[in-house]
């Protein structure tokens, strides 16, 4: 069944009886020790005189039981040349047989197809099985402190763009858009958020999830989000910006919509000049469109105006003279007001197939998810309001693992699946050993907030994301939520915890409370 053939120069290779033929073909003056009969087929023996074909035949052959190798370590195993070599890899390259790898110094790696998919299956299942699931709660202090909102927070103007990274495309009211920048940033001032806006860094718009709600000509309820304004694409093939057909609108918004996409982007006193209404029915336009989804403006002052009720917003008279809250921001605050479909790379109707959401589409939301919590997987997904479905993002997870950069396996423990996590998340994940419980202070949070995760992870019902309502934690642990002057303590036993949690309260709220004042 084998045999040894030694080469002129003395080496001595061992080779099987069905690539006898082929070895004596490639090494004509070799010597067979032992004899043995070649196993060929009589009908090979014209293309036994092809020796070029011959090494191809035994490269094939050989790199079926081997791994990663270079030219030179496969030349020098069966006594070829490389130059020979290299063109028996460069055919079976062309023919789809072998892989050229990554450049280690001046070589490149080879490997057969079949043997190198097994070795990224067998490295990915390796993987999976070293990553370890951790509780809920050591989860949420691992991304508390991945938001940063339980440790030393940096200084707002310089880490504003990062943060509002975490929280791209989460719909927020203009009030919860503060608290959880305060939460995040030391020193927020809402001047922050406008300048970055102004420099057309971020957009913000109101989300077309369904039909625009307006009490009034107010805004106060309306969520909505920041992005990036190169993103803005993403965002419109997942049906996040709305086109002028898919909504009715009054006449007096129509007519400013009209002005804001022929004239361009204007100032408010530009708008009622264009327009010849009054002051108050271009805002009551400005209004409607924004809420609509239709329109947005340079800084985020324009929306905090907007979401004022009526009787809170500044009037002015007849000569300009203004009067009403004290410090409350205008529209004539907001910079330029523009239509969503004016900014590049915004179209004012998509096609069916551009509202596919194509392979870049889908690998740009699941970065943005996995940079908002770190792990992802489908429980954690059905809060986000996405137009797919984890059946359609599995394949492009898959992939991405397979290509290093996120890691799969079961991160949070209590939930089936898959689980994908970020390298760095997964890293330090359940690693720290969690400190004192009794030492750690406790984390007020708005239940606004994008981390409020309960009915999602946390079992219970979901406390409402509404204005008022706060969330209270210690080290990744609901301890009690708040609804007003109403508190629901977790645990009723422990009578120092909840004075704790009743004076920390309190403190928060004064710090959340409105700093206008009527005159």
């Amino acid at each position: 069944r084998a045999s040894s053939v030694v080469l002129a120069s003395g080496q001595r290779l061992w080779v099987s009886a069905e690539r006898l033929s082929e070895m004596q073909a490639v090494h004509l003056d070799a010597r067979v020790d032992p004899e043995i009969p070649p196993l060929r087929d009589p009908r090979d023996a014209d293309w036994l005189q092809d020796s070029a074909a011959c090494v191809v035949a035994l490269v094939r052959s050989r790199l079926q039981a081997l791994g990663p190798v270079t030219v030179a370590q496969c030349a020098r195993d069966l006594g070829v040349d490389e130059a020979t070599m290299t063109q028996a890899f460069t055919a079976l390259e062309q023919d789809g047989y072998l892989m050229r790898g990554v450049q280690i110094g001046h070589e490149s790696r080879w490997c057969e197809r079949g043997t190198l998919a097994r070795i990224h299956r067998y490295s990915l299942q390796r993987a999976r099985q070293a990553s370890t699931a951790v509780p809920v709660s050591d989860y949420l202090r691992q991304l508390f402190a991945w938001h940063g909102v339980q440790a030393e927070k940096p200084h707002s103007p310089e880490a504003l763009p990062d943060t509002l990274q975490l929280l791209a495309g989460y719909p927020l009211t203009a009030t919860a858009w503060g608290q959880a920048l305060q939460s995040r940033l030391a020193g927020y001032q809402a001047a922050d958020l406008d300048a970055l806006c102004v420099s057309g860094r971020y957009v913000w718009f109101l989300p077309a999830l369904g039909k625009p709600s307006v009490s009034g000509d107010s805004l106060s309820r309306s969520a909505v989000v920041v992005v990036a304004r190169e993103d803005l694409p993403y965002w419109q093939k997942a049906g996040f910006i709305a086109t002028r057909a898919s909504v009715a609108l009054s006449s007096s918004a129509t007519a400013l919509l009209d002005i804001l996409e022929t004239q361009g982007a204007s100032f408010f006193a530009d708008l009622v000049a264009a327009s010849g209404q009054l002051r108050s029915q271009t805002e009551g336009a400005l209004c409607e469109l924004v809420s609509a989804g239709l329109v947005h403006a340079d800084s985020f002052a324009g929306l905090r105006a907007l979401a004022l009720p009526v009787s809170k917003r500044p009037t002015f008279s007849r000569f300009g003279k203004r009067t009403g809250a004290r410090g409350a921001p205008t529209v004539d605050d907001a910079g330029r007001w523009n239509a969503l479909s004016r900014l590049p790379g915004v179209t004012t109707a998509l096609s069916p197939e551009a509202l596919r959401l194509d392979y870049p589409t889908l690998e740009y939301f699941i970065s943005a998810y996995l940079q908002r919590y770190g792990v992802i997987f489908r429980k954690l997904l059905e809060r986000e309001a996405v137009a797919f479905s984890w059946r359609d993002i599995l394949p492009v997870l898959q992939r991405l693992e397979a290509r290093g950069d996120i890691r799969g396996g079961r991160f949070v423990d209590g939930f089936s699946g898959i689980q994908f996590a970020l390298a760095e998340f997964a890293a330090t994940c359940g690693k720290a050993e969690a400190p004192d419980a009794n030492q750690t202070p406790l984390c007020v949070m708005a239940a606004t907030d994008p981390l409020n995760l309960t009915g999602t992870l946390l079992p219970g019902k979901r406390v409402a994301a509404t204005a008022g309502n706060r969330l209270v934690f210690r080290e990744g642990q609901l301890l009690a939520h708040a609804s007003g002057d109403a508190i629901s303590y977790i645990d009723e036993g422990d009578v120092q915890l909840r004075a704790e949690i009743q004076r920390q309260l309190q403190v928060q709220s004064k710090i959340a409370r409105p700093r206008f004042q009527s005159r």
